[in-house]
């Protein structure tokens, strides 16, 4: 929902060309982007979506490359720590981009950055609540093996999906049209 609450804000802005930066294998805040997407009647445009591992580092780049590409007149990071990485990569350009720029969590650090970043708030307790069950649900559907609950390392490759910059693959996301 935060996804969803984060993207229909620049729509209401009026950012008709909105970039996503962030992981989008299995990811619910990918689904929400490209719910609300659909939900305001925008096309879901594949160049626009940026596959990271939601790092500060690949944030930056991520931003490098949507500025490079000049389509997008906002981006919404999936975390803010990859928010943190693109504001940085805009503060370094001159003249700076107009983009936009919207993520979740709302990390201490985001109230350091300039411009602050426009982040919606999710509460701690909460987000720890849904990664277990999240966790859960990936043991019980068997997408993970017990290497991967124990080292981190992903047990399961998805094979299906469209091919994604650095070789890795971004689903086509599961979202109903409304």
């Amino acid at each position: 929902k935060a996804a969803a609450m984060a993207v229909e804000y620049l729509v209401s802005l009026g950012h008709r060309s909105i970039a996503y930066v962030g992981d989008c294998s299995y990811e619910s805040r990918y689904v929400g982007y490209s719910d609300a997407l659909i939900r305001g009647s925008l096309p879901i445009r594949y160049p626009l979506i940026y596959p990271t591992h939601q790092t500060e580092a690949e944030g930056y780049e991520a931003m490098r490359a949507i500025v490079r590409a000049g389509e997008a007149t906002a981006a919404f990071c999936a975390n803010d720590i990859s928010a943190v990485g693109a504001l940085r990569a805009l503060s370094e350009m001159k003249p700076r981009p107009d983009i936009a720029v919207v993520a979740i969590d709302n990390i201490d650090l985001a109230q350091q950055t300039r411009p602050l970043l426009t982040t919606i708030d999710i509460p701690r307790e909460d987000m720890a609540h849904m990664a277990v069950e999240v966790l859960m649900d990936r043991l019980a559907r068997g997408l993970l093996g017990h290497h991967a609950a124990t080292s981190g390392k992903k047990g399961h490759k998805r094979q299906q999906g469209r091919p994604a910059r650095h070789g890795r693959l971004c689903p086509t996301p599961m979202v109903k049209r409304v």
